[in-house]
């Protein structure tokens, strides 16, 4: 995290050729998955966030025990709504912000390339664990056909994403 920028302005826009409504389609999906997720896991998460809010520098760094209680508040409720429900925020994501729109690369281009394999392998890992931790589907209502390290960008997508979400929202 502390490799990242916070002060780019990258994290004020739009994604590129990416409409109003496209973004709002995208955030509805993720109020939808919200509205699933289980509210003493979301509001530990929202109080984390704004804990970490206040006690983070100049460059939006947090600290790594505000980072902590983020990650722990969001894996518990992320792994709270079926997967399914996370993977739509991931397809939407991916089609908003994903490859073809060059963020992913831009980002990796300003880090250190030891440090974004750690951090990805650290985020392999708490995919994992919330996967491990999700509501499993029943008998054969949900097929279960996506590649099981897809959800890794959804997730960083939704972490940038939701820190963002007001500079996008309110033009400057």
């Amino acid at each position: 995290m502390k490799g990242v920028d916070w002060t780019d302005n990258l994290w004020a826009m739009a994604p590129p050729g990416k409409s109003a409504q496209e973004v709002l389609k995208v955030v509805d999906t993720m109020i939808m998955m919200g509205s699933k997720m289980d509210w003493a896991a979301l509001q530990e998460a929202a109080r984390a966030h704004a804990n970490a809010i206040e006690g983070m520098d100049a460059k939006g760094v947090l600290t790594t025990g505000d980072f902590e209680a983020i990650l722990s508040g969001l894996g518990k409720a992320i792994s709270s709504v079926p997967e399914k429900t996370v993977m739509n925020v991931y397809n939407q994501m991916g089609q908003l912000a994903g490859d073809g729109t060059g963020i992913p690369q831009y980002i990796y281009s300003m880090q250190n390339p030891t440090d974004a394999l750690a951090a990805y392998l650290s985020l392999m890992d708490f995919m994992d664990t919330v996967k491990a931790a999700q509501p499993k589907p029943r008998g054969k209502l949900f097929i279960d056909s996506i590649e099981d390290r897809q959800v890794d960008f959804a997730v960083i997508l939704m972490l940038l994403f939701v820190g963002t979400l007001p500079s996008i929202l309110v033009p400057m």
